[in-house]
């Protein structure tokens, strides 16, 4: 069941996101601001396509997102600010309805435990999984250490932690208070040291240049 959602899910949005790019390098529109309603659509589309196709419509919006990630179209620059955005928007919005579910005064007495479990991942299970997964890869031991830290708990984690407390499965309240105290340690100490530790182990670089907008008649006249 699971190898049948990804695979028509992963399928669904390499199809979608090629879609995607075709129909906005061919499409001649009076608004720019009218692109942005596209790109949404294709978001809605891959997701309930998948769903109906009996895929993941989770996995066909993200392989849609890297299918138009990896390719040029017009509008590339202002479409990924604005999608961006609302990613931030949700995440936001996401993580305050989400710690409302927790109380401070009850979870008082995981933190210890949970200060444990961010430890043993953080420390322990990320890199010893990364350094597994990355062999068949030609990557230094440094590169693979920058991989571990960046490992950032997110929204992701914490929402599949409400299913048991929607199923009202016996301590699930615990493995949600546990989880989110997780997320938190994770963000607080990894992601504030991220740009520290990849200059002390010197694999930090410089930002790459965006697709710039002067190019965006360029490749309009290649696709048209």
């Amino acid at each position: 069941m699971l190898i049948k959602q990804m695979s028509i899910g992963i399928l669904a949005g390499i199809l979608i996101g090629k879609f995607a790019v075709r129909l906005i390098n061919k499409i001649k529109l009076e608004y720019n601001g009218l692109y942005v309603v596209i790109t949404t659509g294709i978001v809605l589309l891959s997701y309930s396509l998948s769903e109906i196709l009996g895929g993941n419509g989770f996995m066909s919006v993200y392989t849609t997102g890297l299918t138009m990630a990896a390719a040029k179209f017009v509008h590339k620059k202002m479409l990924v600010k604005f999608h961006d955005g609302i990613a931030w928007l949700m995440q936001i919005a996401m993580f305050t309805a989400l710690g409302l579910l927790v109380f401070i005064k009850e979870a008082y007495p995981i933190i210890k435990p949970a200060l444990l479990v961010a430890c043993i991942l953080m420390f322990i299970a990320r890199p010893i999984s990364v350094f597994i997964s990355l062999t068949p890869f030609k990557m230094s031991i440094k590169e693979k250490l920058m991989i571990s830290w960046t490992g950032l708990r997110g929204a992701a984690p914490i929402v599949l932690a409400t299913f048991p407390l929607t199923y009202g499965i016996q301590n699930s309240h615990t493995i949600f208070d546990i989880v989110f105290f997780v997320v938190i340690i994770s963000v607080i100490l990894q992601g504030s040291t991220i740009p520290l530790m990849a200059k002390f182990l010197g694999v930090d670089a410089p930002i790459s240049k965006e697709f710039d907008n002067k190019n965006e008649d360029a490749v309009r006249e290649i696709f048209c």
